[in-house]
């Protein structure tokens, strides 16, 4: 089973605010962004 981790990280240097990594391996910069606009909560 691939362990998936999600860490935030933010201030990255392309914008990114958190990493992305599976099995402990290579770790992406990533951008998690809420999902709906504030109309639509």
């Amino acid at each position: 089973m691939t362990l998936i981790s999600i860490r935030e990280q933010p201030n990255g240097p392309d914008g990114s605010n958190a990493t992305l990594s599976f099995d402990g391996e290579s770790v992406y910069p990533i951008t998690v962004a809420p999902p709906f606009s504030d109309a639509k909560r």
